[in-house]
């Protein structure tokens, strides 16, 4: 656990409390008609674990990587961690984003930058 709670290179903090998270959580579950979360998901690495749940073909990896822009754009965020089930996904996610580029840059005026880890 010691080596968890390191600090190096980090987004800066929420600006937002649990409460307020929640509730913005609940106006967009209402908006979409979809069952309200009780409480937000805490694991033993993270306080606050959010996750992107979508059928395939539904545009998951643009969800995503648009939320990514408005982290950056609201709280000043660039650093994200992507986790993919295999690499066939990994791949096609890599495409997905230089493929997207050129959108992102004339929607947010910012390029992704693409680190592979394998």
């Amino acid at each position: 656990m010691a080596a968890l709670e390191t600090v190096g290179f980090k987004n800066a903090d929420l600006a937002l409390t649990p409460g307020q998270l929640l509730e913005n959580i609940h106006a967009v579950q209402l908006r979409q008609n979809l069952p309200l979360s009780a409480a937000l998901v805490k694991t033993k690495v993270c306080d606050i674990n959010l996750d992107v749940e979508m059928e395939t073909g539904t545009g998951k990896t643009y969800c995503y990587v648009k939320s990514m822009f408005e982290l950056n754009a609201r709280y000043g965020w660039s650093k994200f961690i992507v986790v993919v089930p295999s690499i066939a996904i990994r791949e096609g996610v890599f495409k997905s984003l230089g493929i997207t580029a050129e959108h992102f840059l004339t929607s947010t005026r910012a390029r992704p930058v693409l680190h592979l880890q394998l």
